[in-house]
């Protein structure tokens, strides 16, 4: 089982390495040869499509993962033939609906409406990109019920680098606008989506005459309630970009959203693979070792992912501006007061698997979407109140803010199951490890960012190791565990194993 589970996690974590690379290498192109205000622009646009896609999808994609073991096993009225069609034909045409009434909708609406009239238009692209994440999800959730690792990493990396070579061929030889950006993401995600169903049609046919109301019905009571959650975690993370377009308009949106972006990018690679392992690892050792295994489990993860992640928010604050300024360009340079917010904010986000642990295991999927709707609730009522005052700082605060309160929530619910109890002597040495190296990294300056960037990230990194050794015990035991891994240090490490 632990195998299994490892390669599944490896080939997962690579392919999502491998995209966040291509959007560090498009997001500095993107910065420089866009505007600020349609850098703006483009991040509303994303926004739009996730929550329309939300919407079209219906949780139909969550539903196909939870019906497909019982469908192939025989322990359902309905063939697998059927559940097939089904789960095609719902999201294509919930999709397309959703596409058609966002289109019909933006027609009727007037331009006084919208705080840019003249960018209206391009809302319309919205309508497309949803209904391309509508039909890939049909297709994609059939791979992971089928354990298809390998193939939906190759389709996700394969899809993500010729986007971004039709992007770069686009913006560089037809048309530097937006219009041309979408275009070529709509003839990528369209090539890729044709392949990847012709090739997984021809493995598993199947016929729009299997298609069963009755099973759409059953799928649909499943998936519903689950809208309300994706369109909640859609509020909570980009519900701010709508707000400040319409409060500040494009311009402050497109400062907000690069540093915001590149936050993202950050956690991707240093969050996302290390907490992705966590829910099913921790419903396993549930399953087969009971409480006192999964509360000692999850004990250490809490503790090893503070090890990492409140450097990771002193370090990145601390080289916000440099780092920024070049990967961005100077026009972004006001966005880095933000930083230090949305990197807590992206930290606190990589948490909500341990903290929502005890929800999980008992299936309490009602409390965790009370707790992504309360956080959600209080992101939009603090943007409202801050951003009039604040500005662009203000929103991410909100943020921050809301994700504190999502994970205190999970944590507070799920109490009765497996408690996570801090060990504040460990937090306390990991945050004043942090707090040491980020009050001497402000002591580095250069005449220039790059210099500047470089050697405060190589101080920043010897400065933490030295102090967190020397703070904590159980730090300096893992550090002797993986040199012993390495062949050094294998005396010391044999004795504290």
């Amino acid at each position: 089982m632990l195998s299994r589970l490892a390669a599944h996690f490896s080939r997962y974590s690579l392919a999502s390495l491998l995209v966040t690379l291509a959007s560090i290498v498009s997001f500095p192109f993107l910065t420089r040869i866009f505007p600020v205000a349609d850098y703006g622009m483009m991040s509303l646009i994303g926004v739009l499509v996730t929550a329309t896609a939300a919407v079209g999808k219906l949780g139909l994609q969550q539903a196909a993962l939870r019906f497909y073991s019982e469908v192939r096993a025989g322990q359902s009225p309905w063939s697998l033939p059927q559940y097939e069609a089904t789960v095609y034909m719902g999201l294509a045409g919930f999709g397309t609906a959703t596409a058609l009434l966002w289109m019909g909708g933006l027609s009727v609406l007037p331009d006084s409406l919208f705080s840019s009239p003249e960018n209206h238009h391009l809302l319309y692209l919205v309508a497309p990109l949803a209904l391309l994440q509508c039909l890939s999800s049909s297709v994609v959730n059939q791979l992971r019920a089928r354990e298809l690792s390998g193939v939906l990493s190759l389709y996700s990396v394969v899809q993500r680098y010729m986007g971004l070579a039709l992007m770069l061929l686009a913006l560089l030889y037809v048309s530097t606008t937006l219009w041309g950006f979408y275009g070529a993401q709509i003839v990528s995600e369209t090539l890729c989506l044709v392949v990847l169903a012709g090739w997984f049609f021809r493995r598993e046919p199947w016929s729009p005459r299997d298609f069963s109301m009755p099973l759409l019905q059953v799928l649909l009571r499943y998936s519903l309630p689950l809208v309300a959650m994706e369109l909640s975690s859609v509020m909570l993370s980009l519900g701010d970009r709508v707000l400040i377009q319409r409060m500040l308009g494009s311009e402050w949106l497109g400062v907000y959203s690069a540093p915001y972006n590149l936050c993202d990018y950050i956690g991707a690679v240093l969050v996302t693979a290390f907490t992705g392992a966590v829910t099913p690892m921790v419903l396993r050792l549930w399953a087969d070792e009971g409480e006192t295994a999964t509360q000692k489990f999850l004990q250490r993860v809490f503790h090893l992912y503070l090890l990492f992640a409140i450097p990771m928010v002193a370090g990145v604050s601390a080289v916000s501006e440099p780092l920024l300024a070049l990967v961005a360009s100077e026009k972004y340079r006001a966005g880095a007061a933000i930083i230090p917010w949305v990197i807590g904010g992206v930290a606190l986000q990589g948490l909500f698997p341990v903290t929502s642990a005890g929800l999980q295991i008992r299936k309490r999927s009602g409390l965790v979407l009370l707790s992504i709707l309360s956080a959600a609730g209080l992101n939009v009522v603090l943007n409202l109140l801050l951003i009039p005052f604040m500005g662009i700082e203000g929103a991410a605060i909100a943020t921050l803010l809301a994700y504190a309160l999502m994970n205190a929530l999970a944590a507070w619910q799920g109490r009765a199951t497996v408690p996570v109890h801090p060990e504040w002597r460990r937090v306390l040495a990991f945050t004043v490890a942090a707090g040491v190296m980020y009050v001497a990294l402000g002591y580095i300056h250069f005449d220039r960012d790059l210099p500047t960037l470089v050697v405060r990230m190589a101080v920043g990194a010897v400065i933490y190791a030295v102090a967190v050794l020397a703070l904590d015990a159980e730090a300096r035991v893992m550090a002797t565990q993986v040199l012993a891994r390495f062949g050094l240090g294998r005396g010391r490490g044999t004795k504290q194993g």
